[in-house]
């Protein structure tokens, strides 16, 4: 658990470095819409999205990192206790249940990113002249 709370302190910085160069970084692929997908039956953009998704693994991986601290530190008071022995497997499959989220969301995230950054949806222009028929 400790290895994964070292690697936790990294990724909260990665996070919100993620959310920071999403909200500044001039692309007009970001800016448009994602389709098929509205937020209070607005569309939203791609950098609003990529936006909620970083936003939200710099928050899950805060929170887990904390649950980690909390955890180590309440190991070495609680191992003897006979109701720490009955929790702790709960304990661990939350820990690991936020961890894999944490580790789906981030690949959903990365591929978003790589794929759309980059990538405009086509734009069709009229010829001067063509009329729709």
């Amino acid at each position: 658990m400790s290895l994964v709370n070292e690697l936790l302190q990294v990724l909260v910085g990665f996070y919100v470095a993620a959310l920071a160069a999403i909200s500044v970084f001039g692309s007009v692929a970001l800016d448009q819409p994602v389709l098929k997908a509205t937020l209070n039956n607005k569309s939203i953009s791609r950098r609003q999205f990529l936006a909620y998704v970083f936003g939200y693994l710099a928050l899950i991986s805060l929170v887990n990192y904390c649950l980690g601290v909390v955890a180590v530190l309440a190991a070495d008071v609680l191992s003897s206790s006979p109701l720490a022995l009955r929790i702790k497997p709960g304990l661990i499959f939350l820990y690991m249940l936020l961890w894999w989220n944490m580790v789906t969301v981030t690949l959903l995230g990365l591929y978003y990113l790589v794929d759309r950054a980059y990538r405009a949806d086509p734009i069709v222009h009229q010829a001067p002249g063509d009329t729709e028929d």
